[in-house]
């Protein structure tokens, strides 16, 4: 136990350090400097524009949403961007606020109270709260390459570490104010501490987990909306699949937990679109506005019927999942610029990369046996493919927004799917050269 604090300890250290370089202001140099600026700008905007609103009319104002100043309509005018930024470095203030009823926005009140406890000038503020999603976005993902680590070897956590600190998807999200890339990765995190303490003390305690599986998915709902919410759904029920596994747990017993766990998930999303129509209700008058707004986006979004609508809207919710998901593969997973050449690493390359190990290990043990470590090794493969299942959700059941946004839900690959797969390579590895496995 001692062994194993000190190397969790040792990569959770590293790794902050590692990824809070590679995260604020892209560090590295992954991303593409004019990119990387713009992507920023474009989507804090609505959290800088809601801490003016906040000093101008306080935090329930506009039903606490995140929103633009002085625009009539929804745009990504540079001028637009730019003029939220100048209200609140200069002071200013807004004549009309148009509020982004997608999310509750809960950013604004995070934000919003640093921005009163803090001195300093409103530039500097803003590096620090960029700073702030920067080193907690870094700490959750150290958290999960310590685990891994630790639990299937040194090789498999510096493969973690290294993949998600050189992402160019995670660089752009974990430095945003809006997108706050930790909450995404709070519940997984939480799910997996709870069921390993389970596991080591043979003692599985329902109400507590289930309790924190509710507040974090809550919480990330709250903090960045619905916003890839089915792949955190899923994402949070990968620990019993390894758990589920790795203890023998019988059929009976795993699909009981996976299906209470999945009920407080789904609470935790109901109760955020309750306060979200709460919220639309205080900023357009009626409770009627807010049930009409959460119905259309989620038909935009997901079920819409394609005949009424037309041009590209139409064109999303015609395409197949499989045609969608198609596509999200031969995005790039990571980009390799040496002096004038350039490498185009794409996600299916990598997933194949994936497989090719994961066939190391079955020809290697072949099934599953009682040997625990034979048995943690199959836990591990069967739900890392599991997690496939994440990012696939949400190019499935929202395809029509996955359609237009790929440069954004890239980032989906990598809940947990590629930081699992980079782990089982690095085990896989090191495993290869053991005559017989062990409990390490």
């Amino acid at each position: 136990m001692k062994k194993n604090m000190l190397i969790f300890s040792a990569f959770f250290i590293f790794s902050t350090i590692f990824l809070t370089f590679s995260y604020y202001r892209d560090g590295w140099g992954i991303v593409e400097k004019g990119y990387y600026e713009n992507w920023q700008t474009n989507f804090d905007r609505t959290v800088i524009a809601r801490l003016v609103k906040n000093r101008q009319n306080g935090y329930l104002s506009a039903g606490g949403l995140l929103g633009l100043g002085d625009v009539e309509a929804w745009d990504f005018l540079n001028k637009t961007s730019k003029h939220q930024y100048k209200a609140y470095t200069n002071g200013g203030k807004f004549t009309t606020y148009l509020a982004y009823t997608s999310t509750p926005g809960f950013q604004g009140v995070v934000f919003g109270v640093l921005d009163q406890l803090l001195t300093f000038s409103p530039n500097v503020k803003i590096n620090i709260f960029r700073a702030v999603a920067v080193v907690t976005s870094a700490m959750a993902l150290a958290v999960i390459c310590g685990w891994s680590a630790v639990e299937f070897g040194w090789l498999a956590g510096i493969f973690t570490v290294l993949f998600v600190g050189l992402s160019e998807v995670l660089i752009r999200a974990a430095g945003s104010i809006y997108w706050n890339l930790w909450v995404f990765y709070l519940p997984l995190i939480v799910c997996t501490i709870f069921l390993s303490k389970s596991s080591k003390k043979q003692a599985y305690s329902t109400a507590p987990l289930l309790w924190a599986i509710y507040i974090t998915c809550l919480f990330k709902v709250l903090m960045n909306g619905f916003e890839g919410i089915t792949t955190v759904m899923v994402m949070t029920t990968v620990p019993f699949v390894y758990f589920a596994v790795l203890d023998q747990w019988n059929w009976k017993v795993f699909l009981w937990r996976g299906f209470v766990a999945g009920l407080a998930l789904s609470a935790a999303v109901v109760t955020g679109l309750l306060i979200l129509s709460i919220q639309i209700a205080l900023e357009k008058g009626d409770f009627s506005a807010s049930t009409f707004y959460i119905w259309d986006a989620f038909s935009r979004r997901a079920v819409g019927n394609p005949d009424e609508y037309t041009g590209i809207m139409a064109d999303s919710m015609r395409a197949s999942g499989f045609d969608i998901i198609w596509g999200y593969l031969h995005l790039d997973s990571f980009v390799v610029r040496i002096q004038q050449q350039t490498w185009h690493i794409v996600f299916l390359q990598v997933f194949m990369v994936f497989v090719l190990c994961t066939l190391i290990f079955i020809l290697k043990y072949q099934r599953i046996n009682a040997s625990y470590a034979i048995r943690k090794g199959w836990a591990f493969v069967l739900a890392t493919w599991y997690s496939f299942l994440a990012p696939i959700s949400w190019y499935i059941v929202f395809s029509p927004d996955a359609y237009f946004h790929t440069s954004l839900y890239t980032m989906l690959w990598h809940m947990p799917f590629t930081l699992l797969g980079t782990s089982l390579c690095g085990f896989v590895i090191v495993d290869l050269f053991k005559r017989n496995p062990t409990n390490a």
